[in-house]
């Protein structure tokens, strides 16, 4: 399984390095600058487990209509009765803006998430039921989402824009499996 995670992550990262490399051809043309764009806003499983997120991205390439962005995000949700999940990744997104300023965009990521139980956690010791304290436990969250949002920047020049997208992230090991997860995230986006 790990090696499968693996070899999927490669093969995405590499397309993405490849067409990376014919939008910088046209960047370069057109000679667009860099952008580098904060977002914050709301993260959860669905409405049940809400969070939050935050994150940055810097636009790479840009052909005018398409941009290649790479970026770190972090974000926290709770899970009621059962955790708290804190997480950083780097993001490689890809985001075809049309003229009227509406987006879509498509982001895979690979990074570090930390469950931590919400509530007691106990260890069976010499045939007892014993509270011990839990820090939580590492695991591997790779993500992948789609969205679509507004740049209001396209048509004004207010520096915001806003998105909605939708995806999915893994908890490895969850058990000896990873644990897919579904996620929906609303997010406002400010333009530097």
């Amino acid at each position: 399984m790990k090696k499968q995670v693996f070899l999927i992550l490669c093969v995405l990262f590499t397309s993405a390095a490849l067409f990376s490399q014919e939008l910088e051809a046209e960047s370069k043309k057109d000679k667009k600058p860099l952008t580098l764009v904060l977002y914050s806003g709301y993260f959860g499983e669905l409405i049940s487990h809400p969070g939050l997120i935050a994150g940055t991205d810097v636009t790479l390439f840009s052909s005018g209509k398409t941009d290649i962005a790479a970026g770190l995000q972090t974000g926290y949700y709770y899970h009621r009765l059962n955790s708290h999940g804190l997480f950083i990744q780097p993001l490689i997104r890809v985001q075809r803006t049309f003229s009227s300023g509406f987006f879509l965009d498509a982001a895979l990521g690979a990074g570090y998430l930390h469950m931590i139980p919400d509530g007691k956690v106990y260890e069976v010791v010499d045939g007892k039921a014993a509270e011990v304290s839990n820090s939580g436990s590492p695991n591997f969250m790779p993500s992948f989402s789609l969205g679509a949002g507004y740049k209001f920047w396209q048509k004004t020049s207010i520096p915001l824009a806003v998105s909605l997208s939708t995806g999915i992230f893994g908890e490895y090991p969850f058990n000896t499996y990873m644990l897919p997860r579904v996620f929906v995230s609303l997010s406002c986006l400010y333009r530097l």
